[in-house]
């Protein structure tokens, strides 16, 4: 009777958060919570979790879904708090992620601020990249509206660009858009025509193109060249793409984490 007691309950918990959750897209992050549940039942919670998710997490359905996350944090114990960090302030790329620490008791310490980013963008780009034929590159070009072409052809630059479909008076039209400000735009996993970024050169006189590697995109999150990818581009930029930026996470360690849990530890011993 106890095990269908437990199963009845875990339905009824699962219900409960994905009613609060926004449906199936937070079926991932239910499973975790059930799991989290299923450990403090057994006495073997752990004292801090971190739960990383895209800034729209904050303001989805108007903040519901955040609150309900929060809720279900302090149910099985927990007082969080979030953080809003993104990559760009340690390395060139766009990156902003929420980052929930919940702990079990202990208050959760207010960070510096980051140092500041010290990489650029100059030095994360392979020079012996093969560039597109020019072809390539005036198809592309051809994709730039009016303001992202003067961006291009104002001053010799490197620039990242992706493909987007923008709505231009009542027309679904594909767009390459530029960023000129030395960062990457967020790194995304092989879906779609924005996962696929380009490096766009422009000497004062022509425009050389090319995609942006993998190997370069893993130093974008901060990976060091001897961290092996898998060969395949598709299944390497599934690796990139999914992660998380090294240099943050770090950072959030060694200012929030590491704090917290070691006066858990301490507490315990």
């Amino acid at each position: 009777m106890g095990g269908l007691h437990r199963e009845g309950a875990d339905r009824a918990d699962q219900a409960r958060y994905r009613a609060g959750l926004g449906g199936g897209r937070s079926s991932a992050l239910i499973g975790f919570l059930r799991l989290i549940g299923k450990l403090g039942g057994e006495g073997r919670a752990p004292p801090v979790l971190v739960i990383e998710n895209v800034p729209g997490l904050l303001s989805a359905r108007g903040g519901a879904d955040f609150a309900a996350l929060r809720a279900a944090l302090d149910e099985l114990g927990y007082r969080s708090t979030p953080f809003l960090l993104d990559a760009a302030a340690f390395l060139p790329q766009s990156r902003p992620r929420v980052f929930v620490v919940a702990s079990r008791g202990d208050p959760i310490p207010e960070p510096p601020s980051p140092p500041g980013r010290s990489v650029r963008l100059e030095a994360i780009l392979d020079p012996a990249a093969p560039w597109s034929p020019p072809a390539d590159t005036a198809r592309l070009l051809q994709l730039l509206n009016p303001l992202h072409r003067a961006r291009l052809t104002a001053r010799p630059c490197t620039a990242l660009a992706y493909r987007r479909v923008r709505v231009e008076g009542g027309l679904r039209i594909q767009r390459l858009e530029l960023r000129t400000d030395g960062l990457a735009g967020c790194l995304r996993t092989p879906a779609g025509g924005s996962s696929r970024q380009f490096v766009l050169d422009w000497d004062g006189a022509r425009a050389r193109s090319r995609l942006l590697t993998p190997r370069e995109g893993a130093r974008l999150m901060g990976l060091p060249d001897s961290y092996l990818l898998p060969t395949g581009a598709t299944a390497a930029w599934r690796v990139v793409g999914d992660g998380v930026a090294v240099p943050a996470v770090a950072w959030l360690a060694r200012f929030v984490l590491a704090p917290v849990a070691g006066r858990s530890l301490h507490r315990a011993a």
